[in-house]
């Protein structure tokens, strides 16, 4: 039956939310639909009616078209008509969405994520689009963490902030104020309920146990510095606060997913991974940064500057320090990775060692020592001379001579990545790609990575750390699996590791990249990488595909892949040598591409 009036349609209508990432939702629940399907959707939603060969030419643009926008609606009626939901009238020209079965909501963040790189016609309209709704700035990028901290609250309440100076404290607790519609108050002041922030290093500090113990319906957001020892205040409300009414909360320094509502929708990729690496994920060194790009004071050509309140802020804070100690973080400043103990104590540092730590400057691992923040480390290093510095080097290379240090390796660079000397059996292999295959969603693992619809973003600044990696599970065929995406790297490229059950390869990737790989059945596909100061966003899909010599039904592109699978004789897994793959091609197209 068809719907033309919203009274005949009880149900509450779909809904698009216009900034945020792309999606369709109803009742809250996000429909998995095509992003071809969903691009759809939104053009309609925002532009109104447009006829069938308008739509097919932007969506597609080639000869097949049209049959690929009537095989793209009959998906959507699939997929929505079992949920209740009409979107389109049938057999009419131009195509247009049923009146009251689609909303669109305003959302947060960025405009339209999610659908970039549909057709070069679509992706003229997104910018357009995104142009007419403007950059989006918010106070904070920290909007899950705002979100969480918003629940539970019960006035009056105390919020402790802990965070490297720059990580965004401030703006927090103004979001913080927001989401609770309760006023933003700098001090102890203002009439409450209100929220108000304090930074504990203010004069007057001291006196905010004797205000929060007056127990007026306030939330108190105090900001703490993640370098020094504990303020007195905060032991006082240890002492004098109930638990359920004190939380402790420690700002990182913000991943690449999080910094990305930041920049303005005009820059490009490269420009914003650049200045995110740049800044090691600080919120104010990234925001300093930008305000100099606009400003037109950065040259594509040159190093980035280094903000002046970013570089003194870390200054003041180490000057806290005794003098032996701070003289010891310059010279453990001058290696960028990490420091055996025996090292450290032949360089005559060892009675440094505990106020360091307590201090939150260094830290402790199983095997050594290392900065607790590569931001704190690479601003410490710009204090000392180039003298100094090089003087500090050979101290620090002479005393792990005697003690079986790896310093000498990580003095002035970072760490490598092993891996083994024998090369995996893998080959090349002209196929014809057929039909997509649904994939389920990856499983992201370790640290820098993150699952954002179907596009995995690796954010690997600062020191090195575990792999980021994203498995696919096992399929029980054969496919043909397609990784593509962007990527940027301080070094020039990122090393995209392939792993399947029996074999691994890597491959070198600049800027844009397009893999292929055959993957037997049985086989998880495993993608990661360690490659430090990059930032890598890619997407994975899946096709059958058919030998050259079989008669080509339904293929739409003829592609050079690499082949995972393992002769008798190869390495095991782990023992792959990187660029053992020669010519990963991008796909060249003999038909239409839906």
């Amino acid at each position: 039956m068809e719907l033309t009036h919203r009274s005949t349609y009880p149900a509450p209508p779909a809904e698009l939310s216009t900034r945020g990432t792309a999606r369709l939702e109803i009742r809250g629940e996000r429909v998995r639909v095509r992003r071809k399907g969903l691009a759809l959707l939104y053009y309609l939603a925002l532009e109104g009616p447009a006829t069938r060969q308008k739509l097919a030419h932007m969506l597609w643009g080639h000869g097949q078209a049209l049959q690929n926008l009537r095989v793209e609606l009959h998906r959507l009626r699939d997929t929505l008509g079992p949920l209740g939901r009409a979107l389109f009238t049938d057999a009419l020209d131009p195509l247009s969405l049923a009146p009251g079965v689609l909303a669109v909501s305003a959302g947060v963040g960025e405009p339209l994520e999610g659908l970039d790189d549909i057709s070069p016609d679509y992706q003229e309209w997104l910018e357009r689009q995104r142009i007419k709704a403007g950059s989006v700035a918010p106070t904070s990028p920290r909007i899950d963490l705002v979100e969480s901290l918003s629940h539970g609250i019960a006035l009056p309440h105390v919020v402790i902030l802990s965070g490297e100076p720059g990580s965004g404290r401030r703006s927090v607790a103004r979001d913080l104020a927001g989401r609770l519609r309760l006023p933003f108050v700098v001090g102890t002041g203002g009439a409450a309920p209100s929220v108000n922030y304090i930074d504990l290093t203010d004069p007057g500090s001291e006196d905010l146990a004797a205000a929060v113990a007056r127990g007026e319906e306030r939330l108190w957001v105090l900001a703490r510095s993640a370098f020094g020892t504990e303020p007195e205040v905060i032991l006082r409300l240890r002492a004098a606060v109930v638990p359920e009414r004190l939380r402790f909360v420690c700002l990182p320094p913000l991943q690449w997913w999080d910094a990305k509502p930041l920049f303005p929708t005009a820059l490009g990729f490269t420009q914003r991974a650049r200045y995110y690496l740049a800044s090691l994920g600080n919120h104010r060194y990234l925001g300093e940064l930008l305000k100099l790009a606009e400003a037109g004071q950065i040259a594509a050509d040159r190093p980035l500057p280094v903000p002046l309140t970013v570089r003194a802020s870390l200054a003041l804070e180490a000057r806290k320090l005794s003098p032996g100690a701070r003289s010891a973080l310059e010279l453990v400043s001058t290696a960028a990775g990490e420091l055996s103990t025996a090292a450290l104590l032949a360089a005559g540092l060892g009675d440094k060692l505990p106020e360091l730590e307590e201090g939150g400057w260094l830290r402790f691992t199983r095997t050594g020592w290392v900065f607790a923040s590569e931001l704190a480390r690479r601003m410490v290093l710009e204090l000392v001379p180039e003298g100094t510095r090089r003087l500090y080097q050979a101290t620090l290379a002479q005393a792990a001579t005697p003690a079986g240090s790896s310093v000498l390796a990580s003095l002035g660079a970072g760490v490598g990545t092993e891996v083994g000397s024998r090369a995996p059996a893998v080959g090349e292999r002209q196929v014809l790609v057929a039909g997509e295959v649904w994939l389920d969603s990856p499983v992201v693992s370790a640290a820098g990575a993150r699952l954002i619809d179907d596009k995995v973003l690796f954010s690997r600044p600062g020191l090195p750390d575990d792999v980021s990696a994203a498995t696919w599970g096992r399929e029980r065929e054969p496919l043909l699996y397609r990784v593509h995406g962007r990527t940027y790297s301080e070094s020039g490229s990122v090393d995209l590791r392939y792993a399947s059950k029996d074999i691994a390869i890597t491959q070198a990737a600049e800027d844009k990249f397009d893999h292929w790989l055959l993957v037997p059945a049985d086989h998880w596909l495993r993608v990661e990488t360690r490659a430090e100061g990059s930032i890598t966003e890619l997407r994975v899909s899946a096709y059958r595909y058919s030998e050259l010599t079989a008669a080509p039904v339904n293929a739409e592109w003829l592609v050079t892949a690499a082949v995972l699978h393992a002769r008798p004789e190869a390495s095991p897994l782990g023992e792959a040598a990187p660029g053992a793959v020669l010519g990963l091609a991008t796909a060249r197209a003999t038909s239409g591409a839906g």
